[in-house]
């Protein structure tokens, strides 16, 4: 079976001759329109990656699989933007994610930064059970998930998903001669922020921020925070990488590579 996608005009041209011969053999099938967000560069001679969304394997907390394919979508070409990879994201019913790059750059680091969950976590340290002092910034630690009372009574996890925007203070950075990275909440995430740090700032335990599951700062809270949070002691590579995932989005859903080809 010959299977055709349709451009987004949802016609397909072909030649009369061509046509008759394909439909005289029961070939021809028309799949659905391949639905990009953008017209992109020019991808000849570039890399097509085809990812499939574990769309069943997530919880949907309601949303339906064809709109959180479509989130996933448009993070994904956040990312990439962002990366400086030049390239169109497309997406195929009902799970696959495509990739079109056009030729340069590293596609294997491509791959990571598509795959990547990106899932921005804040942590409490783990009491002492014994009593003990909290241990210093930096040190071995248990951490647990960080809480707080939402307007309607929830008890709610302090994540990225109400981050508005991270970005580098860069006549800051520059003054002090280190990176300094802003985090700015909507209002519902400077609710959770406040509770949580009035809580730390009580012993002035260190607030955990993970990035997946690696620890990218501890920094010890002093004082309440509400709607913005600088993080200092991030190397330049750890910055880049929290600028991109926090403004770009965690994935809706994991994204597994499935197929890697050329593109004529």
């Amino acid at each position: 079976m010959l299977k055709l996608c349709l451009p987004r005009s949802g016609k397909l041209h072909l030649a009369p001759a061509t046509a008759a011969v394909l439909l005289a053999v029961g070939v021809l099938v028309a799949a659905p329109a391949c639905q990009f967000l953008k017209t992109g560069p020019d991808v000849r001679g570039g890399i097509e990656l085809i990812f499939e969304a574990d769309l069943q394997g997530t919880e949907s907390r309601g949303v339906s699989d064809d709109d959180r394919l479509e989130q996933i979508q448009e993070t994904v070409q956040r990312r990439i933007d962002a990366h400086g990879a030049p390239g169109i994201v497309g997406r195929d019913a009902p799970d696959r994610i495509t990739v079109r790059l056009a030729p340069g750059g590293s596609v294997d680091e491509i791959i990571k930064v598509v795959t990547r969950p990106a899932r921005l976590t804040f942590m409490e340290p783990v009491a002492d059970p014994d009593g003990g002092a909290v241990p210093e910034e930096g040190a071995s630690m248990g951490w647990k998930q960080a809480t707080g009372i939402a307007g309607d009574g929830r008890e709610l996890a302090l994540t990225g998903q109400y981050v508005r925007s991270a970005v580098e203070m860069e006549a800051e950075s520059r003054r002090r001669g280190q990176p300094l990275l802003l985090l700015e909440f909507d209002r519902e995430g400077s609710l959770l922020l406040k509770q949580v740090t009035a809580r730390l700032s009580l012993d002035q335990s260190p607030l955990g921020i993970f990035l997946d599951d690696e620890l990218i700062s501890a920094p010890l809270v002093r004082s309440v925070i509400e709607d913005k949070a600088v993080i200092e002691n991030l190397s330049p590579e750890t910055m880049a990488r929290v600028v991109l995932y926090v403004n770009s989005g965690a994935l809706a859903a994991p994204l597994k590579l499935i197929q890697r080809r050329g593109i004529p």
